[in-house]
Parts: C-alpha cells; structure tokens; sequence
C-alpha cells in the first residue's frame, strides 16, 4: 500500500491502475484530441505538434515503466 499523508493509504493496484489509465490517456489522447484542442485554439502549428509529441512520448515512457515494474517483481519473487 502507498501511504499519502498521515493517514490515508492507497492500494497499490489502484494505483498501478489509474497510471495506466493516464498512460493510456497520454498515448492515444494526447496526440488526436489535445492537438485538436489547441489546433482551435489557434495555437502555431509547430507547437501544437511537439506538445502532442511530448505527451505521446510521456504515455509511452510511462507504459514502459510500468512493464518494467512489473515484470521485475515477476522475476524478484
């Protein structure tokens, strides 16, 4: 369990489930609906594409970090 503050303490697969969700999120939200969000926001073309780079990159990284936990503790135990 992760312990947040003094007394609230947070199961472990809630948490591994909800940075799934904001993995999932980053990889396949940010590229299609953030983009298109700011492309009508008339932010410039070039910006809008890295930040919808930046975010897909972020979901990807956070998907591998959380394969890498979890197939690291397959192996440990």
């Amino acid at each position: 369990m992760k312990k947040i503050g003094r007394r609230v303490k947070i199961p472990q697969r809630v948490v591994t489930a909800f940075l799934t969700f904001l993995a999932a999120l980053l990889t396949f939200g940010g590229p299609t609906y953030i983009m298109y969000t700011l492309e009508s926001l008339g932010v410039p073309y070039l910006l809008y594409l890295l930040l919808g780079l930046a975010f897909f990159a972020a979901g990807v990284i956070l998907f591998m970090y959380l394969f890498k936990e979890k197939t690291g503790s397959k192996k440990s135990s």
